[in-house]
């Protein structure tokens, strides 16, 4: 039922709403991660490439709102959840040891993906998942270590899994929709037959003569009402 109603409720929106609403949640969990790293290690370093890569959160949250994807290729706004990846990736290379968690923020563009694109999406999303290890290190110049070399084994096989979930439920969903669908075409069709029978049976009925006789236990018949028929109108009369 929870399944069903969000679905509703973001079919509800338009694409730019719908937009937001996919990345507004990894948007807010990259604030509070950074808020919580700044609260509790109070001597963080705020290097350069960090601030870049939450300036680069912020530019894809404001990209989802101001871009009118409605005018665009459908399938234009996926850019935003493989960008994601890149950006999670760089926060997380950038951050340092107190922000390795950062890589289950991944779940967020990899569902998107998953669920937008089905198939193919899931393809997508462990490409994604590989590029959010592999890139950061390259652009930052850090080289990679072996934290880095377990992280491409092991991130692209547990978020594929994730991926293939978030699929089948969407499928699964769809079929239930389009099941739904069907059963209300098929209800629509019996009510219209059901009314021409009705209009039929109301049409013979009131043509033809009508008697009641009800009848006891032992089918004698214990009082009828004679027939009524329906008066013909007259006929008009010739003249002379």
């Amino acid at each position: 039922m929870l399944f069903e109603s969000t679905d509703r409720y973001f079919r509800k929106l338009g694409p730019p709403g719908r937009t937001v609403m996919f990345q507004l949640p990894l948007s807010v969990t990259v604030l509070l991660v950074t808020v919580l790293v700044a609260l509790l290690h109070p001597g963080f370093e705020w290097s350069g490439p960090f601030m870049f890569s939450l300036a680069a959160h912020l530019l894809l949250l404001a990209a989802s709102a101001a871009v009118p994807w409605q005018r665009l290729p459908a399938r234009s706004v996926f850019v935003l959840p493989f960008l994601d990846c890149l950006a999670i990736g760089l926060s997380r290379e950038s951050g340092g040891q107190h922000l390795t968690v950062l890589s289950f923020l991944l779940v967020f563009p990899v569902v998107w993906l998953a669920v937008g694109l089905r198939r193919t999406g899931v393809v997508l999303a462990v490409l994604a998942t590989i590029l959010s290890v592999a890139v950061p290190p390259v652009i930052l110049g850090n080289g990679f270590t072996s934290a880095s070399f377990i992280r491409v084994v092991l991130l692209p096989v547990i978020l594929g899994a994730i991926a293939l979930t978030a699929f089948g439920v969407a499928n699964g969903l769809a079929m239930q929709r389009r099941l739904l669908h069907q059963q209300e075409a098929d209800l629509r069709d019996l009510l219209a037959a059901s009314e021409d029978r009705e209009q039929l049976l109301n049409t013979v009925m009131d043509t033809v003569s009508v008697g009641v006789c009800a009848l006891d236990g032992q089918g004698q018949a214990v009082q009828e009402t004679p027939a009524s028929p329906r008066t013909a109108p007259p006929l008009a009369r010739r003249p002379g």
